[in-house]
């Protein structure tokens, strides 16, 4: 199976591939070669996951700006 290529992996799919690359960086008989391409895929891993959780904290406040608006313009009819 081919390896799906971490732009297209969704959060829990690069967090889990990131557990797993420090997993294995943490074994102290691995080459040195091997040692820089995981540190080079953890960090790519790490940028997906900020990428995406930083995309949801955007949506989760323009959600809670749209609703703020909504209270506001409810609370003005009410009075």
């Amino acid at each position: 199976m081919e390896e799906k290529k971490i732009d297209e992996m969704s959060f829990e799919e690069a967090y889990t591939a990131l557990e797993e690359t420090l997993n294995s960086m943490e074994k102290q008989d691995i080459p040195l070669e091997e040692s820089m391409q995981l540190f080079k895929k953890g960090v790519a891993l790490y940028r997906r996951c900020k990428v995406l959780i930083d995309s949801a904290s955007l949506s989760v406040k323009e959600v809670l700006g749209d609703l703020e608006k909504e209270m506001e313009e409810n609370d003005d009819l009410g009075r």
